[in-house]
């Protein structure tokens, strides 16, 4: 009776707010998240994790893009089968790490796009200098 009880609760609290604002909410909770996991991991670079990638000759964005398939795989499974194998997390958890990662791998990707600009202008104004242009 009370599961029935809290979710009317829940039900009436998601149509009393509109669809943006819900939107907004959550993505205060995947900051939060993220926040908090950041913390957990002491590092000034905040993606290093994901850097360790690189030992594989993986960039950082295209390991970011696996784990994301991890956690797309576990949904599918979880769409097939009707249960979710690893209980510690919700299907919503999943979610928002997939959201999570999205934006690490945005990050990512414009770090690496970034440098590869620089090594590519370094490179132009050596053979600049080289006399080569």
């Amino acid at each position: 009776m009370m599961v029935k009880r809290q979710l009317k609760q829940l039900m009436s609290a998601l149509m009393s707010k509109s669809q943006g604002e819900r939107f907004n909410e959550i993505l205060g909770v995947i900051k939060k998240l993220h926040d908090d996991k950041r913390h957990d991991y002491g590092n000034d670079d905040i993606f290093a994790n994901f850097r360790l990638s690189e030992m594989a000759g993986i960039s950082p964005w295209k390991g970011s893009v696996i784990r994301m398939g991890d956690k797309y795989a576990r949904i599918s499974n979880f769409i097939k089968k009707g249960d979710f194998k690893f209980k510690e997390e919700s299907i919503k958890d999943t979610l928002m790490d997939m959201a999570i990662y999205s934006l690490i791998t945005i990050i990512l990707y414009e770090e690496e796009m970034f440098n590869d600009h620089v090594k590519e202008f370094e490179k132009n104004m050596k053979e600049s200098d080289d006399g080569q242009i």
